[in-house]
Parts: structure tokens; C-alpha cells; sequence
């Protein structure tokens, strides 16, 4: 009966605290079925939080304008330099509000995760970024620039990668979805 009862209360408290042995973004990973649902899922995992945040994404996008340290280049939304925060909450607001976004030039910074869909024998690859606290992640579609062929030219997955691209909105199957597209990474 001690045993059962010590065996409920870390259940319970495993699940009063939210924690897992496995990060977010494996537990994502394993369980997807696409990138579009990888995505999902993850935002799915920050729910109480977004359905409570309002973004204003022009003064997010004008103080994300800097050009990075690494490059003489500027982007229009340079992810790699605010604190994790802000960068979740503008790739958010790139998500839910894509039509503030298409054209942008964009740099960030986060883990590689990709889906081979093997009915199509495609690959698609994502970008996630996850918030300070680690406990939410919102991320992007990548179409890489050039001749891209996986494994050999991209990192293991989880690994962490700068992706830039131009925002767009894209449509596979009948549904619309944002992707940085002519992305060039590195890891």
C-alpha cells in the first residue's frame, strides 16, 4: 500500500510540475506525423500561455531589424539576438499572423528537426525555437536553397542550426502553411 501510494504521488507530482525526462522538442518529435504537425504540436504544448498573449508585431519586427554581429548582411527579422522571450514571441506572431510577414528576410537560431513523409519520399525540415524557460517551443518551416539532400547535408536532428530565409506562405495538399523559403543553414 507505502508502495502504491509513493508511486502516485511522483505520478502526481510529475504532472503538477510539467516535467518530463525527454525534452519538448524530442517528445515532439517522436509523435508528429509532419513538420506542419510538429509545429502544432509544440504550439499546442504553450496553450495556456498563447491564448493569453497579445503581440504587437510592428514593434517587434522593428526591434528585431539589426543586423546580426556574424554578418555585414541585415535582415528584416533578426531572431538571433533578442532574449528568448521575444524571439518566441515573434516567431508566434509570424505563425498566426503570416500575412504581417511575407517578403521579410529572416535569421534564426534554434534546433533542426525534419520529417520524411514516405508517401511522398519528401523530406521537410524546421527550425524550433523554444521560449526562456525551455518548457514551450514555436518554430518554422525551411526550404533549403540549392540541391539539398538529407542526411548528408544537414546536421543530426536536435542539433542547434541558424537558418535564413524569406518568409512566405505556402500550399501542400490544400493547406496554407509559413516556410522560410531559398533558406541557406549552418550549424
Amino acid at each position: 500500500m507505502k508502495r502504491t501510494i509513493c508511486l502516485l504521488s511522483c505520478i502526481s507530482l510529475l504532472i503538477l510540475a510539467g516535467c518530463e525526462s525527454t525534452s519538448p522538442s524530442a517528445r515532439v518529435v517522436s509523435q508528429t506525423t509532419g513538420v506542419k504537425d510538429l509545429l502544432e504540436s509544440a504550439a499546442e504544448e504553450s496553450s495556456v500561455v498563447t491564448e493569453e498573449v497579445t503581440v504587437d508585431t510592428e514593434s517587434l519586427s522593428e526591434s528585431s531589424s539589426v543586423p546580426s554581429e556574424n554578418s555585414d548582411e541585415e535582415f528584416d527579422i533578426d531572431l538571433t539576438i533578442d532574449n528568448p522571450d521575444l524571439i518566441y514571441a515573434e516567431v508566434f506572431a509570424m505563425v498566426y499572423t503570416p500575412e504581417d510577414y511575407i517578403g521579410k528576410t529572416v535569421k534564426m537560431k534554434g534546433q533542426f528537426v525534419f520529417y520524411h513523409d514516405e508517401e511522398k519520399d519528401q523530406y521537410y525540415y524546421a527550425c524550433l525555437i523554444k521560449d526562456a524557460m525551455a518548457c514551450c517551443a514555436q518554430g518554422l518551416e525551411f526550404i533549403p536553397a540549392g540541391d539539398c539532400v538529407y542526411p548528408d547535408d544537414f546536421p543530426p536532428a536536435l542539433t542547434e542550426i541558424n537558418v535564413t530565409g524569406t518568409f512566405n506562405t505556402l500550399e501542400d495538399d490544400g493547406e496554407n502553411y509559413c516556410a522560410l523559403t531559398d533558406a541557406v543553414y549552418y550549424w
